[in-house]
C-alpha cells in the first residue's frame, strides 16, 4: 500500500511542478495557481503545503528523490512480477 501511495504522490508533484512552470511561462502568477488548485476539485493538502515554497524555488527535502526513485522501481518490479504470475495460470 505504501508503495502505491508514494507513487501517486510522486506523480502528483511532478504534474504540479509542470503546471507551475506552465503558468509562469504563460505569464500567469503561479501563486494564483496554487490558490486555485487548493480551492478546486483536485485540492490536496500536499499542494497547499508545497506550493508556496515551490513558487519561491525553495525545495526543502521531505522525501528524498532517491527514495522516490526506489518506490518507482519497486512498483514497476512488483507489477512485472504479478503480470508474470498471472500469465502462468
Amino acid at each position: 500500500m505504501k508503495l502505491i501511495v508514494n507513487m501517486i504522490m510522486g506523480s502528483m508533484m511532478a504534474t504540479f511542478s509542470e503546471g507551475l512552470l506552465l503558468s509562469e511561462k504563460g505569464g500567469l502568477d503561479p501563486n494564483v495557481l496554487v490558490e486555485v488548485v487548493s480551492l478546486g476539485a483536485i485540492s490536496a493538502p500536499m499542494y497547499s503545503l508545497k506550493g508556496p515554497s515551490m513558487v519561491k524555488s525553495l525545495y526543502p527535502t521531505a522525501f528524498p528523490l532517491k527514495h522516490q526513485q526506489k518506490v518507482c522501481r519497486y512498483s514497476k518490479l512488483q507489477t512485472l512480477f504479478k503480470s508474470t504470475l498471472s500469465s502462468q495460470k
